[in-house]
This record gives C-alpha cells, structure tokens and sequence, in this order.
C-alpha cells in the first residue's frame, strides 16, 4: 500500500507540475501511453523602445504627434499542444498584442499619439491536425497531413516560417502588410483548412544531405469573414436640403432633412459576402536538412535554428479569392473620423495597417458602388539558406486586386491595384564551447510599395491621403532598415533583442526612427 501511493503522488505531482525538459521546452501532463500527452507553452515579449515621433508636417493622417517612449508586451502567447495518438494532434493558441500603441501603425501616422489599441484576448489558433501518414502507416520518407479549423495558412517563408527562422526583432513591414492583404487576416489564420503532401529522397547534394519536396493546398474563408474597417460610418445625415434620390429617402423634420440610406442598400452592407473561398498553394524544394520539426508541430519560437540547420529552401505561391464585395476591401475614413459630416466624406485615410482594407471611394456616400466584385490574386517566391552559424532569407511578395471601380460618377472605369514587397535579412550566431552566452549580429532590409490610384483630386490605394495639397499620394513606397544583435541565453527560452530600426518613406520623409530593446522568454 504505501508503495501505491508513493507512485499515485508522483503521478499526481507530474500531472500538475509538469515535466520541464531542455528538449520539450514545456509543462507536459503525460499518461502511461507516450502518444498522448498535453503541453503547455507560454511566450511572452516585452518591449522597450524610444521613437522619434516629433511633430510632422509630412505625417498627415496623425494627431499631436510627439516622440514616445513606451515599455509594453509586445505580444504574449499561451499554447496548449494535445497529442491523442499517433496520428491525431490539436494545437490551440491564445493571444494579446500590443498593450500600447501598435508599433507597425505608429510609424507612419495609423495612430493618434494619446490612443492605443483596443486589447483583448482572443483566439490565436486552432489546428486540429490529423497526421495521415501515421494512420495509414505509409513509409516514413513520405508526409500527408491535414489542418482543419482556424490554423496558420502556409503562404509565403516569412508567415509559414518564421517559428524557426527568428533572426530580426519582429516581421519585416513588407510580408506583413502583403500578408494582411493576400491573407485578409494580419495574424495569417483563417477558417478553413489545408492539405500537406511531401516526400523526402535519399540523395545527397555535396555536402548537403537529402532532397525534400512538399506541397500545400489550402482553402479558407478568407474575405468572407472580414470586420467592417468603418463601423462609425453612419447610413444616416441631416441635411438643409432634400437630397431624396435613388438611394437616399429623406424626411423633413423642424426644418431640417433626415435622410437615410434605402433599406434595400444598406442591407448589402457587410451583409452580403462574398460565398466564394480564398484558395493557396504552397511548394517547397528543400535541400539538405528539413525546415522544421514537424513531428513537434512548434509554433512558438521554441525551436529556432541558432547554427543548427544546414539546408536551403526554395518556395513558391499562389493564392486567389474572386467575387470579393469591393465594401469588403473598402476602408473610407481612417481609424478617427475627424469630419462633421455624418454621411462619412472622404477623410485623411489611414494607414491602419491591422485591417486589410485600402483607401478607396465610399460606399455610403456612393451607393451605387454597392455590389461590385473584385477579384484577389497573389504571388510568391522565396529562399532561405542556413550554413553551420550564417542564417540568410529573402522573400518576395505581390497581391493584386482586380476590377476596382475608382470612379462613382464613371462605374466602367475599372483599375488593378499591384501591391509589391520584398526583404533580405541575415545573421551570424556566435557560439562559444560551452553554448552559454550566444550573440547573434543581424541585419534586415525590406521594401514595401503600394499601388496608388489618382481620380480627379482623390487618391486611392494603401497608404495614401485621398485629398490633400499638402500631401498629396501618401509616403509612397516605405523602405525599412533595421540592424541589431540577439543574445541568448543556452537557447531562444531566453533572449534579448536590440535593434535599430530606419524608416525612409519616397513621397514625404517622416521623422519615425526608433530603437528597441526586447526581452522574451519562454517555457
């Protein structure tokens, strides 16, 4: 009897304190079965930064810009990891980012100096993933996966890789706006799913060994299930005047008009999705050590390379959504909406780079735009080469919009918006014979260019002023340098990040320059 309960605590005592090893890097709650387990991660980043945000004649969409600093959490992460079998495995992710102002909107003026975001916890992924391979016992050189929920959509090396591939403080400013847009999520998640295929060939290359090929196929809502950009927007106004029309019915009251938009338009006003799906398709060539530890299926930083991989990877995108309700890309007014005018008139725009939506014309105040489709198409191709202690990616990125009506009063003037994108960045990790104290000097360079659109006084696009003698196009394209070292502590469960990072915008040079310190730590 007392040896029964000597073993029933220890059970007891592992099932609630986990068991913390250098290789899981988590509180795993285990059973008698090694295929099924629990494990439990927490990531959390902290951020201190210092940014020129002096006031600026050139940062039109801001208010009372001044320089800031902030220390805040920059994004934490609680994930549970669930192993039923074999075969069947969950991973749920909760999140928060950002307790103060948003760091890729503050920059280019998304973000009045006194407001910050509006924070919440919420769902940052589900993935329940369903490992054929392992059911149907196919050989081990050969992979076949399924994802089902709200997983992380494979589309580009930055998005689908990142986990491992950690060099730089945080995503370049290209992939994560052209994300947001391909995507219309910027976390890259959706509901949906998508299938994985791969096969490993046992051949080497000189001294890289084995060759690797895999394919994702991926369907998601996508657009269908984006948020309204511009709720404050009202379907009604007062006017001096009966302005009663094909869209409008306007009622006297005191002297004055109180005209509302016909039901039969406002219903089509984030009521109307689109029903078609947004579809991927990713492919990777993979030379020499595979990217990853897919058995592990790690999504939160916990196994970056540091040295440790010696492989290359080419992939290739290609992603498309039609029939998008063009209200659904529509951003009108910006994140405040300084005007008097209820109706929502053309404002400053904005730079709100957390909705993916463009500057285009406004679909209350232009009811007949109501109901025209767009078509989304994007394009990829990217590399990553890792060699003993040298870590080096570039990507490069394209999400076009086709058939975007620009023109109320001419609804047969179509245009294409092209948004482009790219980055490099690479590093080196210092590793010395005891592996205690690695520094890891780095460098990033990416380019993000919007396409912008002129009609008549107004522009349109990403990024842009829609009319305004001061400004007029917005910064245009936005070239962002950032150059910095990592430090860690035996693995990346520790780590300090200092960066320097340089904004240069072509239109209009905004003084948004900044240094940031991070710490992370993970279990």
């Amino acid at each position: 009897m007392r040896k029964i309960g000597l073993k029933s605590t220890i059970i007891l005592g592992s099932a609630i304190l986990g068991i913390f090893t250098q290789d899981s890097s988590a509180m795993r709650l285990t059973t008698s079965s090694q295929d099924t387990y629990m494990d439990f991660n927490l990531l959390t980043q902290i951020w201190i930064r210092h940014q020129d945000l002096s006031d600026d004649q050139n940062r039109a969409n801001f208010i009372n810009a001044q320089n800031k600093d902030d220390i805040f959490i920059r994004r934490w992460r609680f994930r549970v990891f669930g192993s039923v079998n074999p075969w069947f495995k969950v991973n749920f992710v909760l999140r928060e980012n950002d307790t103060s102002r948003d760091p890729y909107d503050q920059p280019f003026g998304g973000t009045p100096s006194s407001k910050q975001r509006s924070n919440k916890v919420e769902i940052h992924e589900f993935d329940a993933i369903f490992g054929l391979n392992k059911l149907l016992e196919i050989n081990k050189t050969v992979r076949f996966d399924v994802h089902l929920g709200y997983p992380r959509i494979p589309f580009g090396r930055e998005q689908s890789m990142r986990v491992y591939d950690n060099i730089d403080l945080d995503r370049t400013f290209s992939t994560l706006r052209l994300t947001q847009l391909g995507l219309s999520d910027v976390t890259g998640r959706s509901t949906g799913g998508y299938v994985h295929v791969g096969k490993t060939i046992e051949k080497d290359i000189g001294s890289f060994k084995g060759l690797h090929l895999d394919l994702f196929l991926g369907a998601f809502t996508g657009y269908s299930s984006t948020k309204a950009p511009w709720e404050e927007t009202q379907t009604s106004y007062l006017s001096t005047s009966n302005d009663s029309n094909a869209y409008w019915n306007c009622t006297s009251i005191g002297g004055m008009f109180n005209c509302t938009l016909k039901p039969q338009y406002k219903s089509q006003l984030r009521g109307n999705p689109t029903n078609s799906l947004l579809y991927t398709i990713r492919g990777t060539f993979q030379i020499g050590d595979m990217e990853g530890r897919p058995e592990i299926f790690n999504w939160l930083y916990r196994e970056t390379y540091l040295g440790k991989r010696k492989g290359l990877t080419i992939g290739v995108n290609y992603g498309f959504q039609n029939k998008i309700s063009q209200d659904r890309i529509t951003d009108t007014q910006g994140i405040e909406d300084t005007s008097s005018n209820a109706k929502g008139t053309l404002g400053l725009g904005s730079s709100q780079i957390r909705i993916p939506y463009l500057l285009l014309p406004n679909p209350i105040q232009n009811p007949q735009l109501i109901g025209n489709k767009v078509d989304m198409r994007s394009y990829g191709i990217d590399l990553g080469f890792h060699y003993k202690n040298l870590s080096f990616n570039t990507e490069y990125l394209e999400v076009d919009f086709k058939n975007v009506a620009v023109d109320p009063t001419n609804l047969a003037r179509k245009e294409t918006f092209k948004n482009k994108g790219y980055y490099f960045k690479a590093g080196y990790i210092f590793i010395p014979e005891n592996k205690i104290n690695l520094f890891e000097p780095y460098i990033s360079y990416s380019v993000y260019n919007p396409d912008i659109k002129k009609v008549g006084t107004n522009y349109y696009g990403d990024f842009v002023v829609l009319s305004s003698t001061q400004n007029p196009g917005g910064v245009g394209k936005i070239k962002t340098t950032g150059i910095g070292f990592n430090y860690y502590y035996k693995d990346e469960r520790f780590r300090w990040t200092l960066e320097y990072t340089k904004n240069k915008e072509s239109n209009y040079d905004i003084k948004n320059d900044a240094v940031t310190l991070m710490f992370q730590f993970i279990f």
